[in-house]
């Protein structure tokens, strides 16, 4: 499994951010604080559907803002669109635009 991109709207520190990952390696790097835990926390939760580190999911969201969004193309066996919609209420969840109703759905279909 691989990512191919991701694309951030207020989440954490990032009003937005669109990043190309390659298909080799790639390396995250930056002063303290700039946000390259957050990256890798929108990464697990495009994969789980919550945090790492265990918060609530209006944390999540960007000072100031209503709602979060992560999206990211996965390779696997094909190419999957997924996205998270935060509200700090509500969670949404979409694979190739398709509205996942169900946690373990999800979850099935990325394993």
């Amino acid at each position: 499994m691989r990512i191919l991109n991701l694309k951030l709207q207020n989440f954490r520190n990032y009003d937005q951010l669109n990043i190309e990952f390659n298909p080799c390696k790639n390396l995250i790097i930056g002063k303290n604080t700039m946000g390259k835990t957050n990256i890798v926390e929108a990464i697990y939760v495009l994969a789980f559907t919550k945090s790492f580190r265990g918060s609530k999911d209006n944390i999540l969201i960007n000072f100031g803002s209503d709602h979060a969004r992560i999206e990211g193309t996965v390779e696997n066996n094909g190419k999957n669109d997924y996205k998270i919609l935060l509200n700090g209420v509500d969670k949404k969840v979409f694979i190739n635009n398709n509205p996942v109703s169900r946690l373990m759905d999800y979850l099935s279909h990325i394993n």
